[in-house]
């Protein structure tokens, strides 16, 4: 079970591809990645 810091404190990163491989990424039809981590 998680135990927060400080259980009124929520973050959400969100990242949008700029570039893969050297070649633009239009970000208007980018998917959404979600970071996932779990810390035990």
């Amino acid at each position: 079970m998680a135990k927060p810091v400080d259980v009124l404190y929520q973050s959400l990163n969100v990242s949008v591809p700029v570039t893969v491989d050297g070649t633009a990424v239009d970000a208007r039809n980018a998917p959404i990645l979600f970071a996932n981590s779990m810390v035990i």
